[in-house]
């Protein structure tokens, strides 16, 4: 369950769901993997848009400093890192983790990802960097880096109808009927790849706001590859199911944003390249687009840039108080405003401090609220604002203030749940305070740490085809926003890139992104160099062939699975090919899961089989008829034509089945090598594997047997007559047909030039027996088996013979490939691999099932 980029196995990692496109070689309890990739892997890579080859250089074995490692086993974080109401739930939400770490340590990071796969989890050099989950009914669902899609026509909050489907789940509450726990959107698949140091994730977004009588028809694709230096390719895939009835108009690509107590200042960046630092920083609420199409393609969070002073930050009143005035030009605008407090109350909630004296005569009012909903506030983002008592010199930090003065005589702060009774501590009435601007406590550019997000320049709305006409999948182009939030306990500074889509019915459509962890000195630098390797993608159905699939399932449709059509498992008697389809989504394919709510089993393409029937609020956390607490699990199975499947509507999904094994062994081998080993091991293994298969067959049987004796066996019992003495020598080729009854008895003398070797019971040579009896039955039984073998090897030869003689002069057998991918048909980059371990392969090579494993990975 967790490995690293050099190969190495830490726990015994746990396939997801046995999704395996390959024959698989039982050995000694484990499954022998031969350059496979699982269903899962393919569900992601082959749908989404390959890796930038910079990355892929950057990322390779050798070309980079530092180590990837992932894991698929929970480890609590720090108590401290999550809200209290917030942490409980982390270990439900838990899908994966990857890091990259480097011999620099301000270029290593950690990153967790959600059950819709999502990031709700990044650390840097700084600490934990995604905010800390305060609102209280959205834990780890909406200030995390997910995906979100809007369907305008459907969207209408004017009479409580919101159509956002996140990629991480929705907002719970204790309504009846409701959920009343977090509901994170169902994971589909999922891989970790430690050679190509990346891991994808597939999910179903779920509608944000309920109850609703919206359904959802999004899935997810995400992909995260280190591409080494602190550098990591972020890919976000949206797949709007075909038969959805939404157009998707408005895809957050992603929706995210920091701690705005770790990084607090942003600098965007100019068309030239360049970064510029923004000052002030707007509120979230405030208009604060800006266009891609007119940036350099990335924006910067900063620890803590120079604000220097804002004019605007204290100005100066009139004599009544009632309103704001130009400060005089001489001498330089005011920095400074003192005031006496003369009342201090409470009123719902909120904290007024009237002042008086204030700017010459003025009077203002202080007013701390704690803001649920800020939209009627107007005007310059959030600031830090000094106050100091002139009788005590003790002084107070205003974490939020909104506006110093608003609507003429009003300070509007943000606090947090202790500014208030902090406040009346620190200035009781009669107290003259003094307020200015916080002084400046930024660094130097080159001595803090920044968090890059390069999204490109947008070129793909300036083509043509991708805006209009039959291919359209852009509706006018990206935009970005950046903004600050409105409680200070959320502590979350907000930046997303938005594309404005036309995402219909089956289609799909991907950003290939970079985040960049370092210096913030030489970010805007490297974040310009990779800007041309950011790509956004519309894709149709067939645009992205994908793997050929079967279901292949039971007669009595009790349990089905799923394997390549081509290479894939040959099903047994019992079982059948029930319908072919795609890894991918393709022209009249739509996807299907597997869903299993308690005993209740269902494969199809309907998400909502087991959803309670009520139309006025869907409830897909629920299993119709049964408790609150037995949810749903789903899984993508593959993309198949609706109807095809239906006869494998109800089995149990068990994705490595290929039907029942024969009920005994058959009395003669096969003519030929099957394509695939068994899904069995054998009942004697051989000591170790061949390097691969030979290339041709051997001319005749060989002549040493497994595990020789030193000495030949005794004679058999005297009541056992032999076969008559054997032929000097091996003839010079077996003969035209093999005989189909046994000898009575074997022969006297061993007819290979080492004896074979019996088992006995403590593992020593067999003698015939220690009492002077016949041989056992095992030993028997094992004989007639060679024989068996042996007959039908020479038959096979024989024919191969006479087929040989028959051939026409100059005509060569096709040499079997030694290192032959039934997936392909054919060799990787077109010349046969040499044997390699998972260092170089990158592909799961030994499995092992942890003994005591759940049902957890």
């Amino acid at each position: 369950r967790q490995q690293n980029s050099h190969g190495g196995m830490a726990g015994g990692m746990r396939l997801p769901m046995a999704m395996i496109l390959c024959g698989c070689l039982y050995r000694g309890g484990s499954i022998l993997i031969a350059r496979a990739q699982s269903l899962e892997e393919r569900f992601i890579t082959e749908l989404l848009p390959p890796s930038s080859a910079r990355c892929i250089a950057g990322g390779a074995a050798g070309a980079s400093s530092g180590s990837f490692n992932f894991s698929f086993d929970f480890v609590a974080s720090p108590p401290e890192t999550w809200h209290s109401s917030a942490g409980q739930w982390e270990d439900e939400n838990f899908n994966g983790e990857l890091s990259h770490t480097d011999p620099n340590p301000n270029r290593s990071w950690t990153m967790r990802i959600g059950k819709g796969g999502g990031i709700y989890s990044f650390r840097s050099s700084l600490g934990e960097v995604i905010p800390p989950q305060a609102v209280g009914n959205a834990p780890f669902v909406d200030e995390v880096w997910q995906g979100v899609a809007v369907d305008f026509g459907q969207h209408n909050p004017r009479t409580g109808q919101d159509y956002y489907i996140h990629q991480a789940g929705i907002y719970f509450d204790q309504t009846p009927g409701n959920s009343h726990a977090p509901f994170f959107s169902p994971s589909l698949a999922r891989y970790c790849n430690a050679t190509t140091r990346e891991c994808g994730f597939a999910s179903w977004g779920q509608q944000a706001h309920v109850p609703t009588n919206f359904t959802s028809e999004v899935l997810y694709y995400t992909r995260f590859k280190d591409c080494g230096n602190g550098a990591i390719e972020m890919t976000w895939g949206f797949h709007n199911l075909a038969g959805s009835s939404a157009e998707l108009g408005w895809l957050n690509m992603p929706w995210g944003g920091v701690r705005e107590s770790l990084y607090r200042d942003v600098m965007l960046s100019s068309p030239n390249g360049s970064a510029y630092q923004l000052n002030p920083i707007p509120a979230w609420s405030s208009p604060n687009t800006m266009y891609p199409r007119n940036m350099g393609g990335y924006f910067l969070f900063a620890e803590a840039l120079s604000r220097g002073f804002n004019p605007n930050l204290v100005p100066c009143v009139n004599a009544t108080g009632t309103g704001v005035i130009p400060c005089p030009p001489s001498p330089a605008p005011r920095t400074e405003l003192s005031c006496t407090v003369i009342q201090l109350a409470r009123n719902r909630g909120s904290f007024w401090a009237a002042q008086q004296g204030c700017g010459g005569g003025a009077a203002i009012s202080m007013q701390c609220r704690e803001c649920r909903s800020c939209r009627d506030y107007l005007g310059a983002g959030l600031n830090r604002v000094l106050a100091t008592n002139n009788g005590t010199g003790a002084t107070y930090i205003f974490p939020r203030v909104r506006h110093f003065v608003w609507l003429g005589a009003l300070i509007a702060c943000l606090p947090n749940s202790s500014t208030v009774s902090a406040f009346q501590q620190f200035a009781p009435v009669g107290s003259v305070l003094t307020y200015s601007d916080i002084p400046d406590t930024a660094q130097p550019v080159d001595n803090q740490q920044g968090l890059g997000w390069v999204f490109g320049t947008d070129t793909e709305s300036q083509v043509a085809a991708n805006t209009r006409g039959p291919r359209r999948w852009i509706s006018s182009g990206g935009r970005v926003r950046v903004g600050g939030g409105t409680r200070a306990d959320r502590d979350f500074l907000v930046g997303t890139h938005i594309l404005s889509s036309s995402l219909r019915p089956g289609n799909t459509i991907a950003a290939r992104q970079m985040t960049l962890t370092g210096e913030l000195g030489t970010m805007a630098t490297e974040a310009r160099g990779w800007v041309n390797d950011v790509q956004m993608v519309g894709m149709f159905p067939g645009d992205t062939p994908g793997t050929a699939i079967q279901i292949v399932a039971a007669a009595d449709g009790s349990q089905a699975g799923v394997t390549a059509a081509v290479g894939g498992c040959t099903p047994t008697a019992g079982a059948s090919v029930v319908c072919t389809g795609s890894t991918t989504p393709g022209a009249s394919l739509e996807a299907h899961f597997a869903i299993a709510c308690g005993t209740t089993r269902y494969i199809g393409p309907d998400l909502y089989h087991f959803t309670p029937n009520n139309t006025n609020a869907v409830r897909p956390w629920l299993c119709s008829g049964l408790a609150e607490t037995v949810r749903p699990d789903w899984k993508l199975v593959g993309y198949f034509v609706r109807g095809a499947c239906a006869t494998a509507a109800a089995a149990a999904f068990n994705a490595s089945y290929c039907g029942p094994p024969t009920a005994s062994p058959t009395v003669v081998p096969t003519w030929a090598p099957t394509d695939l080993p068994s899904d069995a091991p054998t009942a004697l293994p051989s000591a170790s594997p061949t390097d691969g298969p030979t290339v041709s067959p051997s001319a005749a049987p060989s002549m040493a047997p497994i595990n020789p004796t030193a000495t030949p066996t005794l004679p058999p019992a005297a009541s056992l007559s032999p076969t008559d003495p054997p032929s000097a020598g091996l003839t010079a080729q077996p003969t035209a047909a093999p005989t189909f009854q046994l000898t009575a008895a074997p022969s006297a003398q061993p007819t290979t030039a080492s004896p074979t070797t019996a088992v006995g019971s403590q593992g020593s040579p067999s003698s015939g027996g220690s009492s002077g009896e016949g041989a056992s039955p095992a030993v028997l039984a094992i004989a007639v088996f060679v024989i068996v073998v042996l007959i039908g090897l020479a038959v096979w030869l024989a024919a191969r013979s006479r087929s040989e003689k028959a051939a026409p002069a100059g005509s060569t057998a096709p040499a079997k490939s030694s290192t032959f991918n039934p997936l392909y048909n054919s060799f990787p980059n077109g010349a046969a691999p040499t044997e390699t371990s998972t260092e170089s392969t990158g592909y799961l090579d030994v499995v092992s099932e942890p003994s005591g494993s759940g049902d957890d990975g």
